[in-house]
Order: structure tokens, then C-alpha cells, then sequence
């Protein structure tokens, strides 16, 4: 029989293209299954006969590895596939679910890093973003950053220090369910092929797509996957774990394909999915030891196979780092031991940064974190956005404190990486998830610090290796159980009893994400969960703060977490700041005053501390000259310009941003010293430096129309409006926003006003009072230039339009009645006499 089982099986390989293949191939099918049916017994039969020693469990394996192996280089299908349409099936089914899970993300708001890495780098990305991209460290998701902002909506930014919109998040939330959604996907055929070609038996071979719905589907719909979806900035994560899926998914390709063309375009997507992976997150690094590995336990009987077959694949993985090299990525991380800034790699060892961090130390706080993201796989409960861990310092503990906080968790991933270790050895795929799971996690839970030693999305594609253990146990217990005329429907029961499971993952997802809709409800929970977390409380402050115009009471509320905040951490300067403006929201100038200088204090190149300085000293002058305090304002005036002179040389750098922030302390300036020339009753020397740190802020920032109406004002002020007119014009066309072109407008019309031209004083007083008609003075001026025209009967029309809008204005009826009066028009004159008196009336 095995003879001909042997003939058959080279009949299959020669005559692939007889009509009568089929035939003989289902022979051949029904042939092979008859002699596993029977060898058994004649193998007992014969060894009982011959009196030879029964086969060794090592000897069957081996004996198995070679009929693969035979089967592999003969082209024959060792268990049948899938049809195309069930597959397609599962992958709609997979792709609706996740959907469906994350169906309310789309309403969610922009929250924590989105707005510094979205709503203001943005603006640099659009201006030329493939420069921009080339000069990032995280290329790719640069440019998808990019083409969201330039499609999205946008809207005013409210008290934005450096941009004057926002856009909206819809399209954001959009694209990162797609880059999910197609990472689950990659996920599903991934798996689905390693299990066909891999060393396993037949049945998992049959049933390799419903095991690889289960693991695609537990994947997706885990809400531990949120934060890499929903948190829009963490697109990098996701974005990571799709070209690194892709790039084990074309070397399999690349493996299992006997066609040349098609095996070096599988090569080619292979080098372009590894460096596009390179370009959007640095994890990236470990695919090349990760790819090695898959091919072993997969793919190659041996190391020499592996290299001699697909040397050039790897190769190709390899030379993909070049990519984190150009980025910078490298340096960064390793090269920089003083850089302040870091946020990551060796620079935090210096014993000098704020949020230093030795590698011993952080691999200690590494032991615990571990353990963590495992229960939050296993049991994913009271998940926050900030877990703000702190570092665990040896020499601060106890040694029965370290032992119960690292060592001892630390003892159980030792544990499971020597089990990893031991599974390589036997070449067992169980080792092949361990390395997964660990490899992956390695850039950021190893030894090089990192300023915050846990967040969710790094288990983004380490949680794969978790369900993937959950799902083969589950079948493990199924083919244990399931009596053997159900065997062959294993794989759609595995499948229902995952929806469990899946069902409640999909509906923490849901509920996590609503909780994204409203980052008030986000930290609020946060700080209920972990209390301690200054972080959170400064957040939830800030989105009190934002919020602050519709519910005044939430300033208070804002203060009592800021307060709770420095107090746990008094070198924290996004706390200070925070408080100063929320002092300064009160009126309270002196406290807010002092906020910012301890903010000052921890950072004295805070540009914006700087500025918010000069901003409330200004409001205080202010406040000052209504309590008819004149010596103390002028004061508070003088050490505000001193403030915003401070502040111009700390923004250095050139990015936009910086630029702005420069930009707005010298246009701040100069809105300084013209306002100490008003107070000071017109020393010309004020208005030169006005016009001076106006100039400056243009030469910062060309585009800086304010710069430009300020200015026209200058000239203004010294009745110089012709200049003025020039610089009101060039304010126009770089569209200002709106009170700005309100001041240019009606300026320009004043100007035309005083040098006689009352054609071009109407034209654009007409501009005024169409875009803003509830300015009185531009009605008055306006009726004035066409008085001054000789046509009085269009001033009247004018003002009748004015009142129109502004219905309690006595100065325009009174200018109403008074036109009516020198036209003879009595009862246009009786009409406007009569509302004064009625307005007069009605005043207290």
C-alpha cells in the first residue's frame, strides 16, 4: 500500500495538469487516509512478530518532521484549506466586529500629547511636510498626521498661545481604526499560514483559519488595544504593529513561494513594509531578531537552511534599521547622556535630569510593570490613561519592600522566560510566543529608562503571544472533550466559545471608549483609580480650565487639583503654569505671578511662563488704572515689557511653535509700550519702541498680521496715515482675525477721513460695519464720509441701517435726528427724538 501510496504521491507532482489528476488525486487522498487507519495495527502486528522495540515518542516526531518535510518539497498539501469565500467571510466578520466595537471612538476628543504632536506641530508638517517628515523621528506617522490635518475641519482655538485653529478629530479617529482593523487582518492571515506550514498536526492544519479568527478577533476587540486606537497619537503603535505583522507576513510569502517573479516581489514588500515600520516607531528594531526566529521554528529544519534559502529576506530586515539610524533614533536613545529634554534612553541616567532614572533601576520597576500588563491581558479592569509609576529606587526600600515590589514579580518573568528558553531549545512554537511577547517588549522593558516605565499601547502587538497561549489551550481542552464525530466541527465550536470572551472585550472597548469622548470624564476616572497621579489631576485641571467659560465654578475645582498636584511634585512645571493660569482666570495676579515663577524656577527657558508673566503683570496694570491707581499700573506695565524681554531669547529653536511664542512676546511688547505712551501722555520715544518690537515680531513671524495693524496704529498716533494706511493694507491681506480686521478697517476709514479722502473713508468703513455692524463708530464715521461727500441722504440711510442692528444706541439717533434736521425731514427727526426719549426713559 505505501508503495502506492508513493506512486500516486509522484503522480501528483508530474501530472498536475492531466484532466484525470482529480481522480487520481482523491484516490490518493482516500489511499493515505486507509493506511494511517491500518498502520497502527500492522505496525504492532509486525513488531510483535519480529520482536522489534517499540518507537520512541522522539523517533515518531522525527519520523513526522521528514513526511512533512517530503510532503513540503513535493508540493503537496498536508491537511485541505479553506474555501476563498469562508475566508473572506471571516475577514468581513472580523472587520464589522471591530467596527462595531469601536463605533463611539469617532466622537472622541483630542486628549493629553495629541495636542502638543497634532494641534501644533501640525502646522510645520503642512508647510512642507515631506521635509518635515525627513527630519522626524517617526517619518511615516508624520505624513498620515499631515494629510489628516490638511483634510480635516477646522475650528477657532480657544486662548491658543500658538495656533489660531484646531482641527476636528473625526477623520483622525477614522484613520486609526483603519490602521487597526488592517493590523488584525494582517494578524489573521499571519497566523492562519504559520499553522499550515508549521509543525502541527492536521486537524490544527484543517482548522487553521477558525484558530486564527479567534486569535484575530480576541486581538482586536481587547480593550487593552484602546489606547493605541483611541488615543490618537498613539496611531505610531499601531502603525508599528501593522508593518511588523506585514513584514513576518512577506518573508512567509517570500518562504513558501516557488515562482520567481512573484518571490522577489514578496522580497521587495518585505524590505518596504520593514522600513516603513522603522519610520513609525522605534520597537521597530526587533523584527529582525523576531523574523530569525519565526523562520527557525516555522520555516527552516535547520540555520544552514535558513541562511542558504532566504539570506536575501533578511538581509532586507536587516538593513531596514538604517532607516532609525537617518531619524535619529539611535543617537537619541544612546548618545545623549545630558540631554534635559530626554525622555527616553540613556540621557535620563544623568543624575542631573529632573526625571532621572538609572537602567538597574528602571529594569527593577520593568519586574513589576511585566505582571501588570499579564493581568491586564488576562482581566482587563480599572485601565487608566496615566498610571504615572514611579521608579523603584533600591536604596529608598526596605529590602522586604523590594523584595514584595520587584523581586518577587521579577522571580516570575524570570520564570517565564527561562520556560521560553527552554521551548527554543526543543524548537517548540510555545518558545516562539514567549519571544514574541518579550522580544517585543524589550525596547521598553528592558534597561533603557524611559520617563514613564508603563503604558497600554506597548502591549499593542506583545498581547498577539497572550491570546494566542489563550486560544491553544482553549483547543487543547475542546479536542480533550469533543467526542470524535465532532471532531471535524472544532474549529467553528472554538470559534463560538471565543464570542464569549469576545463579547465582553468588545463591550469594555466600547465602554473605554466612551469614557475618550470627554476628557473630563477621562481623568476624572483616571484620578479616581490611581488618587496619587499628580499628572492626572493636572490634566483634569486644564480640562477645567478649558472648560471654564460655561461653568465658572470649575476654576475653583481646577485649583484644588493643581494645589494637590505641585504639593505631590514641586519640580512640576506644567503644574505651576497650569496654576497661574487659573489664578489669573480669578484675577488673582499676584498668586498667578507667583505660580509662573516657580514654574520658572524648575525651567527657565519656558518661554510661555515668560509671557503669561508679562501677561497678568499687564492685566494687574489694567486692573490697577479702573481702581484709579496710576503710579502702580504704570508699574506693572514697566515690569510686564520687562517680562516679555525676558522671554524673546528663551524661544530659540525654529520651529513654528517657537517662532510663535517668540513672535507673540515682542508683538506683546510692543502692545506694552503703546499702551505706557497713552498713560504717560505721548512721549514719542515709546511709540519708536513699539514700532521697533512690532518690526521684530514681522521679522520672527512675516506672516504676523496683528504685527502689521499694530504698526498702522503707531502712525496713527503720530498722524502719519498715509504710512498707516500702507500698514492697515498689508494687515489685511495675511487675514487677520476678526478684531484685528475690525481695528484695521476702521482705522483705515479714519485715516482716509483725515487726509480727505472720503470716497476710500467709505469704502472701508462699508467693510467695517458689513463684517461687524455692531460697532456704533463705524456707523457714525461711515455716515460722517458720505456727509462729507455731499450726500446726506446715504449717511441717513446709513445710520438707519445701524440702528437697525444696534437698537438702543441714543449717539445714532441723536446723529439720526440731527441729519433729519439739517434735511428738513421732520418726521424722520420727530421718529429719532422720540426713541431717545424713550431710551432715556428706560435707563435707571
Amino acid at each position: 500500500m505505501r508503495c502506492i501510496v508513493h506512486w500516486l504521491s509522484a503522480t501528483h507532482s508530474v501530472h498536475q495538469s492531466d484532466l484525470g489528476f482529480e481522480t487520481i488525486f482523491a484516490t490518493w487522498r482516500i489511499l493515505q487516509a486507509l493506511e494511517a487507519s491500518v498502520r497502527p495495527s500492522i505496525g504492532r502486528r509486525y513488531r510483535a512478530r519480529t520482536g522489534m522495540a517499540p518507537k520512541s515518542s522522539k523517533q515518531i516526531r522525527r519520523e513526522e518532521k521528514a513526511r512533512r518535510k517530503q510532503a513540503q518539497e513535493l508540493n503537496l498539501p498536508s491537511a485541505a484549506d479553506a474555501p476563498v469565500p469562508l475566508l473572506l467571510g471571516l475577514a468581513f466578520v472580523l472587520a464589522v466586529l471591530t467596527s462595531r466595537a469601536y463605533a463611539n471612538s469617532f466622537k472622541g476628543d483630542f486628549v493629553y500629547d495629541d495636542t502638543k504632536w497634532i494641534e501644533q506641530m501640525s502646522v510645520d508638517r503642512v508647510k512642507d511636510p515631506i521635509r518635515s517628515a525627513l527630519g522626524a523621528r517617526r517619518p511615516v506617522v508624520d505624513l498620515t498626521l499631515t494629510y489628516n490635518y490638511i483634510r480635516a475641519e477646522k475650528h477657532p482655538a480657544p486662548r491658543a498661545m500658538t495656533v489660531r485653529e484646531l482641527p476636528d478629530p473625526y477623520g483622525y479617529h477614522v484613520v486609526n481604526l483603519i490602521i487597526h482593523i488592517l493590523a488584525g487582518l494582517t494578524l489573521f492571515g499571519l497566523v492562519r499560514r504559520t499553522i499550515r506550514i508549521g509543525p502541527f498536526s492536521d486537524p490544527v492544519k484543517e482548522s487553521a483559519h477558525w484558530i486564527a479568527f479567534c486569535i484575530a478577533m480576541l486581538w482586536l476587540l481587547h480593550p487593552l488595544q484602546t489606547q493605541s486606537v483611541t488615543y490618537i497619537i498613539q496611531r505610531a503603535e499601531s502603525m508599528m504593529g501593522l508593518f511588523y505583522l506585514l513584514t513576518l507576513y512577506c518573508l512567509l510569502r517570500y518562504a513558501t513561494t516557488q515562482d520567481g517573479p512573484i518571490r522577489i516581489s514578496w522580497l521587495i514588500c518585505t524590505l518596504i513594509a520593514a522600513c516603513l515600520g522603522m519610520g513609525s516607531k522605534a520597537v521597530m528594531v526587533t523584527v529582525p531578531i523576531v523574523a530569525l526566529i519565526f523562520d527557525r521554528a516555522f520555516l527552516a529544519q535547520n540555520w544552514r537552511e535558513l541562511f542558504s534559502k532566504r539570506w536575501p529576506a533578511h538581509a532586507c530586515i536587516a538593513a531596514s534599521l538604517l532607516v532609525l539610524v537617518s531619524c535619529g533614533v539611535v543617537k537619541g536613545v544612546l548618545f545623549k547622556p545630558n540631554a534635559r529634554n530626554a525622555t527616553v534612553g540613556f540621557g535620563l541616567s544623568n543624575k542631573q535630569h529632573q526625571y532621572y532614572v538609572s537602567p538597574f533601576e528602571y529594569l527593577l520597576t520593568e519586574a513589576k510593570v511585566i505582571p501588570r500588563y499579564l493581568k491586564l491581558s488576562a482581566l482587563p479592569t480599572d485601565q487608566v490613561l496615566d498610571y504615572k509609576m514611579e521608579k523603584v529606587d533600591p536604596h529608598v526600600l526596605t529590602f522586604g519592600e523590594l523584595f514584595s515590589e520587584s523581586l518577587l514579580p521579577g522571580a516570575f518573568v524570570l520564570l517565564m522566560l527561562g520556560a521560553t528558553a527552554f521551548g527554543l531549545y526543543r524548537r517548540h512554537w510555545l518558545g516562539f510566543v514567549g519571544v514574541w511577547f518579550f522580544v517585543i517588549l524589550a525596547p521598553t522593558s528592558s534597561i533603557i529608562p524611559i520617563r514613564d516605565p508603563i503604558y497600554e499601547h506597548r502591549m499593542y502587538l506583545s498581547l498577539a503571544a497572550v491570546i494566542a497561549l489563550f486560544v491553544a489551550g482553549l483547543w487543547f481542552v475542546l479536542q480533550r472533550l469533543t467526542k470524535e464525530s465532532l471532531r471535524a466541527a472544532l474549529g467553528p465550536i472554538c470559534a463560538a466559545v471565543c464570542l464569549i470572551p469576545a463579547a465582553a472585550f468588545a463591550y469594555g472597548t466600547y465602554q473605554r471608549n466612551a469614557l475618550y469622548q470627554d476628557p473630563t470624564e477621562l481623568w476624572e476616572d483616571n484620578i479616581a483609580k490611581v488618587p496619587d497621579n499628580w499628572r492626572a489631576r493636572n490634566n483634569l485641571a486644564k480640562r477645567y480650565l478649558d472648560i471654564a467659560d460655561e461653568k465658572p465654578k470649575n476654576i475653583d475645582k481646577a485649583i484644588n487639583h493643581l494645589v494637590l498636584a505641585v504639593q505631590n511634585n514641586p519640580q512640576f512645571v506644567n503644574g505651576w503654569y497650569n496654576l497661574g493660569n487659573a489664578y489669573s482666570r480669578k484675577k488673582e495676579y499676584d498668586k498667578a505671578i507667583d505660580a509662573y515663577q516657580n514654574a520658572l524656577k524648575s525651567n527657565p527657558r519656558y518661554t510661555v511662563a515668560h509671557i503669561m508673566i508679562g501677561n497678568a503683570y499687564t492685566d494687574k496694570g489694567n486692573m490697577l488704572f479702573s481702581q484709579r491707581n496710576r503710579s502702580d499700573g504704570i508699574a506693572a506695565l514697566e515690569q510686564a515689557a520687562e517680562a516679555f524681554k525676558t522671554a524673546i531669547p528663551t524661544a530659540e529653536r525654529s520651529t513654528t511653535n517657537e517662532r510663535t511664542l517668540r513672535a507673540r512676546a515682542q508683538y506683546n511688547l510692543g502692545n506694552t509700550y503703546s499702551r505706557l505712551w497713552q498713560l504717560q501722555n505721548g512721549p514719542p520715544e515709546r511709540l519708536d519702541l513699539a514700532r521697533a518690537a512690532y518690526a521684530d515680531a514681522l521679522e520672527t513671524l512675516p506672516n504676523h498680521s496683528s504685527a502689521r495693524v499694530g504698526i498702522g496704529l503707531t502712525y496713527i498716533r503720530q498722524s502719519d496715515f498715509q504710512k498707516a494706511i500702507h500698514w492697515f493694507d498689508e494687515a489685511l491681506k495675511y487675514n487677520p482675525p476678526p478684531n484685528e480686521t475690525m481695528i484695521a478697517l476702521f482705522n483705515r476709514g479714519n485715516a482716509y477721513l483725515e487726509l480727505g479722502q472720503y470716497p476710500q473713508a467709505a469704502e472701508s468703513l462699508r467693510q467695517c460695519t458689513a463684517k461687524f455692524p455692531n460697532l456704533q463708530d463705524g456707523w457714525l464715521k461711515l455716515a460722517e464720509s458720505l456727509e462729507k461727500q455731499g450726500r446726506p441722504q446715504e449717511a441717513l440711510a446709513a445710520l438707519k441701517n445701524g440702528v437697525a442692528v444696534i437698537k438702543n444706541s441714543v449717539v445714532l439717533f441723536r446723529e439720526i435726528a440731527s441729519i433729519a434736521k439739517r434735511l428738513g425731514q421732520s418726521a424722520d427727526e420727530a421718529w429719532a427724538t422720540g426713541e431717545i426719549q424713550r431710551l432715556v426713559k428706560q435707563k435707571p
